[in-house]
């Protein structure tokens, strides 16, 4: 008997249809996505490396010696809003330009101190780090904003634990007077 080209193919190719659409996105999706993400990521991380060498150019440019803490130096920058710890290598304290009593400066750089021992800023970046391989995850993004609740708080726990109740008050008079001229978001 004579052999056809249909005869040499194997019965289960004869036998099985054409892929579904459903079959051929997955294909594409499990081929794709993988680049996808690291689109994303590499797209996320060079967004916040231009943000933070901006932020640290404004900062670099407008800040004032005001002072020393243990180490640690206070200046002054009217590029920010609320008092802050800033720097990886050489972490100093920045203090928006707004003059502030004796009492409530003592207080602002007892708590930015306390981010300092705490070693906040680090926990920052592993947190940024964590933003950015997880970039598409709404959820880590919520994480990433309760972390930073928890850290204030921890951080005002410690500062007001041997406070008398009347520092305690003036303590949180002192919070308030910061977050109401926190109107701008602040880089890590």
């Amino acid at each position: 008997a004579e052999q056809t080209g249909m005869d040499r193919l194997p019965a289960s190719f004869l036998e099985s249809e054409e892929p579904e659409f459903g079959e051929i996105a997955a294909e594409i999706a499990v081929r794709w996505l993988p680049f996808f993400w690291l689109g994303g990521v590499a797209a996320f991380l060079a967004w916040q490396v231009v943000c933070y060498g901006i932020f640290c150019r404004n900062i670099k440019k407008s800040k004032v010696f005001l002072t020393q803490k243990e180490g640690l130096f206070v200046y002054k920058s009217c590029y920010i809003s609320s008092p802050m710890l800033f720097g990886m290598k050489k972490p100093e304290i920045l203090l928006p330009c707004k003059e502030y009593e004796e009492e409530q400066l003592a207080f602002i750089l007892e708590h930015e101190f306390v981010h300092y021992k705490k070693k906040d800023l680090w926990l920052k970046l592993l947190m940024a780090a964590a933003r950015t391989i997880h970039w598409f995850n709404p959820l880590v993004m919520v994480m990433a904003k309760q972390m930073e609740k928890d850290m204030e708080f921890l951080c005002d726990s410690h500062v007001v634990k041997n406070l008398s109740k009347e520092e305690k008050k003036k303590y949180s008079e002192t919070l308030l007077t910061c977050a109401s001229h926190n109107c701008g978001r602040n880089a890590l």
